[in-house]
């Protein structure tokens, strides 16, 4: 069954050269064979299927490149963005740069997101989760 959303907690490894298996739930959510992938907020990787990543550029290239806004978006998400490939094997590559940013290890957590899914470091995780979980959703 092909999701629109991205969804759940994943406990996942990062192997060396940065290569992880993306979660099922997380795969089928993707239109193909690749997706792009690009620095997050708090320290953490975004992933968007293709289509994801378009309708989310759109909505940041409204901002005029002459306001605040409409750099900051530029900067974040483009500077950082790649698109990445599924190798033979099924798995994916999240580039070195990306990870320095995050500060991604062996331990990561794949979360689902809405319309996206964010690839976080686990102790960094933990301490998000734990402040999320402590605070009621307004």
């Amino acid at each position: 069954m092909k999701l629109k959303y991205f969804f759940g907690t994943y406990e996942v490894t990062l192997v060396s050269g940065g290569q992880m298996n993306l979660p099922s739930k997380i795969r089928k959510s993707l239109d193909g064979s690749d997706l792009v992938l690009t620095t997050g907020f708090d320290k953490c990787v975004f992933g968007f299927s293709p289509s994801g990543w378009e309708e989310m550029v759109k909505s940041g290239i409204d901002k005029p490149v002459f306001t605040s806004d409409g750099r900051v978006v530029r900067r974040q998400f483009f500077s950082g963005a790649d698109i990445i490939e599924f190798d033979a094997q099924g798995r994916v590559t999240v580039p070195q740069n990306l990870r320095d940013y995050a500060g991604l290890n062996n331990k990561i957590v794949v979360i689902g997101a809405g319309d996206h899914f964010e690839i976080w470091s686990k102790s960094e995780w933990d301490k998000i989760k734990d402040d999320i979980l402590g605070k009621p959703v307004a």
